[in-house]
């Protein structure tokens, strides 16, 4: 099976940080879930691998280990943190790359006219 590198980036978050925890037994897990939104729901969101995540969270349920309750509060939980998320690391750069362009570029006073006069 193919498994996409967002996949395996979402697993890869979710081993590292379940490994030291040594969960012992099931019901531990909505627990723990919780835990790994709480901890790493920014880094989820700003990587784009919410959708990853829930993915995840629909596999524990369907294997029992997860309550449909549970995977909702979570994923509204993940949800609500969205704007608490600042500006992602390629949205950073792209911004700085148009910053330098302008200061290496400047628009002519002729842009400048046009660019106003076609706001209006």
């Amino acid at each position: 099976a193919v498994v996409s590198t967002q996949s395996t980036g979402i697993m890869i978050m979710w081993n590292c940080f379940i490994l030291p925890k040594r969960p012992l037994a099931d019901h531990q897990v909505p627990v723990l879930v919780r835990e790994f939104v709480a901890h790493q729901g920014n880094e989820i969101i700003q990587r784009g691998l919410i959708k990853n995540l829930i993915l995840h969270l629909t596999n524990l349920h369907s294997f029992g280990l997860l309550k449909a309750d549970d995977l909702e509060s979570v994923v509204l939980s993940l949800y609500a943190m969205e704007p608490d998320v600042k500006e992602s690391p390629i949205e950073k750069k792209l911004e700085e790359e148009r910053e330098e362009a302008l200061l290496d570029n400047p628009p002519s006073s002729d842009q400048k006219i046009e660019e106003i006069s076609s706001d209006l």
